[in-house]
């Protein structure tokens, strides 16, 4: 609804819920604003014990928001070409959808390197990300984090979930 305005009021002057209606306009009433309050969905939060690579299934009937916190890691020792430069990547992909292994990606982090001179002595990279996400009701979701080339498994930090009703 677009805003309407109503009638002048004097500054410090005490109004009742009427002339606060009048004043504010449709858009303003003290109904208007109850009704659009009503509206805010009711969130609750939690940190289930969650692991990368396992399908879970959300079952609530609002939507569920999602935000998992990993760390990409990436030992470049093991992937040096013939010239003695690192190359790879270690991946991570949240995927949500109606099947029981999720492919839809919605969210993903990629750490990339290419033709970094290595020593050969202990060398890597690391990041840490956060991927957030919606699932639908009743649909599957996952954090995969098999499609790493040269990178190591994520690290999982954080998990967090928050329901809206």
């Amino acid at each position: 609804m677009a805003w309407v305005s109503g009638e002048d009021v004097s500054t410090g002057e005490l109004i009742t819920a009427a002339q606060w209606n009048n004043y504010m306009g449709a858009s303003g009433s003290m109904e208007y604003l109850k009704t659009e309050a009503d509206r805010i969905p009711t969130i609750s939060h939690a940190e289930p014990a969650r692991a990368i690579e396992t399908k879970y299934q959300y079952t609530g009937d609002g939507f569920l928001f999602v935000t998992v916190t990993v760390e990409l890691n990436m030992d470049i020792d093991n992937a040096v070409d013939g010239y003695g430069y690192a190359f790879g990547e270690a991946k991570v992909l949240a995927k949500t959808d109606s099947a029981a292994t999720p492919t839809t990606i919605v969210a993903q982090a990629i750490l990339f390197v290419d033709e970094v001179m290595g020593t050969g002595t202990n060398e890597g990279f690391s990041i840490t990300v956060s991927l957030s996400f919606f699932v639908e009701p009743n649909h599957y979701y996952w954090v995969d984090g098999s499609n790493a080339y040269s990178g190591d498994p994520p690290t999982l930090i954080d998990w967090h979930e928050w329901e809206l009703h």
